[in-house]
């Protein structure tokens, strides 16, 4: 099972264009799976428990995953966005972190139930 949401979740970040080579991606992919798997994660226990694992800061790992987000959002088009993110992210707004990481945890979730 977490092979088959991991996959979902890479072909959804690939589709928003984030960089897979960037540390960030790795963070976001594990961010989202770890969001899908367990319901009551807050943003500081994500990033608390995704430092720990990779042996970085807390910083770091917001940085990372704000920077992947902002080169997968330059790259990725109107359509994708509006697709995942609404009418609202369509312009110059970006979703935040937080924002990003469950809104594509919701959409695979929802992937994984029409399976």
């Amino acid at each position: 099972m977490e092979y088959d949401i991991s996959i979902l979740v890479s072909n959804v970040l690939r589709e928003l264009c984030v960089p897979n080579h960037i540390a960030g991606f790795r963070y976001l992919h594990k961010a989202i799976i770890q969001t899908i798997e367990k319901q009551d994660t807050t943003v500081k226990k994500l990033y608390d428990v995704l430092a720990l694992n990779h042996s970085v800061s807390v910083s770091r790992i917001e940085r990372s995953m704000r920077y992947a987000i902002a080169s997968g959002w330059q790259r990725a088009s109107g359509d994708v966005k509006q697709c995942y993110f609404g009418s609202y992210y369509c312009g110059t707004n970006r979703p935040s972190n937080l924002e990003y990481v469950a809104t594509i945890a919701e959409h695979v979730k929802n992937q994984w139930v029409k399976r």
